[in-house]
């Protein structure tokens, strides 16, 4: 794939067109970036192609809010993971959307309200690639034997019972927070539920990661413009067989050749979508074995900045691990008083029963043990429950305990050449990425046109 933006937004290598019977008769199940990138994919070889989305807008888990004084304010992904060949950064440089680095070394880190130095900071992350290291060498142990899989989670606590001397209270508290904003943040789901075998299987882009201070939807907007979508549309019931799929919504039912369906994992766990009939046990196992996590937002806009305007991270560690640990600093890519906080895995999930003023309150009484009592109240804020949304159910995939690679591949297959699957969750190279996704909607584009 190339991107080519003179002769298309996209441009698949030598791509069979579909024979003329076919042409008008693809459906695209999902206006995220891996529907909207099949969709494309198509129509720039001519192949009219209809989407068909639950929600009231496109993006997906792409969602750029603008409601706190139309600042545009990213609730879903925010950052393109390495900038070396990849095709989102592609897109945003040829067409002067306008990026800033992220810089994971500029960080203000407190310990229980005091700030600590780059040395204590180097201390911290020693120690985590120290462990890191032993584990992996656990890993490998258990590979040779042959044995089960356990969590990541576990194999981290044995290593870190087996040290001598143990750990002190501290550098316990420590370890905690650099496991949760490296590795718990990162894949948006606990230690516990990871897979020791495969929780870092994927390949990682070379490069800077960036965000959008203007917002992610600027690439959305870009790849859907002139996409024939239609909104509100739920999806209940997929029927196919030999010779075509239907596909019936709260508002009616469609008929195509193909279906190519790009709905997030936690959607497709949940089973209310009917396949008829069912998909193929292989796939469903790997809809059931895969994991969904939970990394949500929440923004505080303050009337002043009391932080560091030049830092681009600030983080907290403190006894309740996991709990507002890891917070972006918004001022620093577009000037405004703001601040992002992060909870992931099960912490995430705990604070979407809480009302938005108890989220609000958890967040400031952290920003106090780091700031001191007298910051000022927030003005205004927004806040994310990813794993509470109909059409989401989390925010992306990761790899749980007793899963393997076969899972996303199980998950990419079609069925029966009717039904074709992208998404990041199917992703065997880029998951969990925003890139993945986009990559996984243009290969199966292919697949559809071969």
């Amino acid at each position: 794939m190339s991107l080519a933006i003179g002769g298309g937004i996209l441009a698949c290598a030598n791509p069979k067109a579909l024979s003329k019977e076919h042409q008008d008769r693809i459906l695209v199940i999902g206006a995220g970036i891996a529907g909207l990138a099949a969709a494309r994919a198509l129509a720039e070889q001519g192949i009219r192609t209809t989407i068909l989305e639950g929600r009231s807008r496109i993006g997906g888990r792409i969602h750029t809010d603008r409601s706190l004084n139309n600042i545009p304010l990213d609730l879903g992904a925010s950052w393109i993971h390495g900038i070396e060949d990849n095709p989102i950064y592609e897109l945003a440089k040829s067409t002067n959307i306008r990026t800033l680095k992220t810089a994971y070394t500029e960080i203000q880190l407190y310990g229980n309200g005091k700030f600590l130095s780059d040395q204590e900071k180097e201390a911290i992350d020693q120690q985590l690639a120290k462990v890191l290291r032993a584990t992996e060498k656990a890993r490998e142990q258990r590979t040779n034997q042959d044995q089960a899989d356990i969590s990541l989670k576990l194999a981290l606590e044995q290593v870190i019972n087996s040290k001598n001397p143990q750990f002190s209270s501290q550098q316990l508290q420590e370890l905690n927070y650099a496991i949760n904003t490296a590795i718990e943040h990162e894949f948006a789901a606990d230690a516990g539920d990871l897979s020791l075998y495969h929780w870092d299987h994927s390949n990682a882009v070379k490069g800077e990661d960036v965000l959008f201070p203007d917002g992610y939807e600027q690439i959305i907007n870009l790849i859907a413009k002139g996409l024939d979508i239609k909104l509100n549309q739920i999806v209940k019931n997929i029927t196919y067989n030999n010779q075509e799929v239907i596909v019936t919504t709260n508002q009616g039912s469609f008929a195509a050749d193909k279906a190519i369906i790009t709905l997030p994992l936690g959607v497709l766990k949940q089973g209310n979508l009917e396949f008829v009939p069912s998909l193929p046990d292989r796939k469903i196992k790997a809809i059931q074995s895969l994991g969904m996590g939970t990394l949500n937002k929440v923004y505080l806009q303050f009337p002043n900045v009391f932080w560091d305007q030049e830092a681009h991270l600030l983080g907290s560690i403190s006894d309740n691990k996991g709990e507002w640990a890891e917070w972006l600093n918004i001022y620093f890519y577009t000037h405004q008083p703001i601040l992002l906080g992060f909870n992931a895995g099960s912490y995430g999930r705990a604070i979407e029963s809480l009302s938005d003023q108890g989220i609000v309150a958890g967040a400031m009484q952290t920003l106090q043990q780091m700031y001191g009592s007298q910051i000022p109240k927030p003005t205004g804020y927004l806040v994310t429950r990813w794993q509470q949304d109909p059409f989401s159910y989390g925010s992306y995939s990761y790899m749980a305990t007793g899963s393997t690679p076969n899972d996303r591949q199980a998950l990419a297959e079609s069925v029966n050449n009717r039904l074709f699957f992208a998404g990041e969750a199917t992703s065997q190279n880029y998951p969990s990425t925003v890139h993945g996704a986009f990559l996984s909607g243009v290969e199966v584009a292919q697949k559809v046109m071969a």
